[in-house]
């Protein structure tokens, strides 16, 4: 369970003081403090919001919700949500998408049929990808295999791959000045490699990535429709992209990483060469040392 809430400094200066022999650690500079204790964590941000995570919060957080008018639950908040596409598919692109949604769209967004892009077949992802391009603010950010390869030669691991490309969507979102009230990516590290992962981005990529109310939570598509909005978008164009590779290659391009996919790499290398073959997967997978 997760909920967020805006407290004022007496509230978070008792939570702080009650939750500080559980401190952990963290370099988040979004972050003022972190407590865990009994199953139940308490992120306080910078900007006073307060998030509770664990199966036994609100005995926990009723002690120091003080404006229970402001307290709101995270998934009613007009949010951006980013989530990530084709990580461990030895073809195709990595593909991000970060998506708007105000909350005022949350209801209509549910009954078109929004959730996490794994549970949805291919057909529903498109038919729904189609209806939500035309209804929200969103940014997708591709990695094609040529620029995925050669970083993954200079020594990026896929998690900084990945955190390139939120940075990318979300940074390209936020021009258009949107109102949200929290940005939420699908945890895939702790905070503290991700802070590193953006320090070497920063340094190296001379991008710039400074968002306000970041969190990184676990399994977040089924936590903010914002982020289930943005895994539909990046399957759909992480689909398209398959499909033309399938048309350039003419075959059809299976997913994942499994025997199967090997077997079709093998007919591509012999038919094509293994130069053509490189152009469209990721090169560092365990599959290429078998085909």
């Amino acid at each position: 369970m997760n909920h967020v809430e805006i407290l004022d400094e007496k509230s978070i200066t008792k939570i702080i003081s009650d939750f500080s022999n559980w401190e952990v650690k963290t370099n988040s500079p979004y972050i003022r403090f972190i407590g865990r204790n009994n199953g139940v964590t308490v992120t306080v941000y910078k900007n006073n919001k307060v998030m509770w995570q664990g199966s036994n919060i609100n005995r926990n957080r009723n002690n120091y919700s003080t404006k229970p008018k402001k307290s709101k639950s995270l998934n009613s908040l007009s949010a951006i949500g980013s989530d990530e596409v084709g990580v461990g598919d030895y073809f195709g692109p990595l593909v991000v998408c970060a998506a708007f949604v105000n909350k005022n769209q949350i209801t209509e967004l549910i009954d078109l049929g929004v959730k996490d892009s794994k549970l949805l077949k291919d057909d529903q992802i498109k038919k729904i990808a189609v209806i939500l391009i035309e209804k929200i603010e969103f940014s997708v950010a591709l990695m094609d295999n040529k620029e995925y390869n050669n970083l993954i030669s200079d020594n990026w691991n896929s998690h900084e791959l990945k955190t390139f490309l939120h940075i990318r969507a979300i940074n390209q979102l936020m021009k258009k000045d949107l109102k949200q009230q929290i940005i939420i990516v699908d945890k895939y590290s702790t905070i503290k490699m991700f802070k590193k992962y953006v320090e070497r981005i920063e340094l190296e990529k001379k991008i710039e990535f400074k968002p306000e109310s970041l969190m990184f939570v676990e399994k977040a598509e089924s936590v903010h429709i914002a982020v289930a909005a943005a895994s539909i978008i990046a399957r759909f164009y992480f689909l398209n992209a398959m499909a033309q590779i399938g048309e350039i290659l003419k075959v059809k391009i299976p997913l994942g990483a499994s025997k199967h996919v090997d077997r079709i790499a093998t007919e591509i290398k012999t038919e094509n060469g293994l130069s053509t073959l490189k152009k469209y997967v990721k090169w560092h997978f365990a599959n290429s040392k078998r085909i």
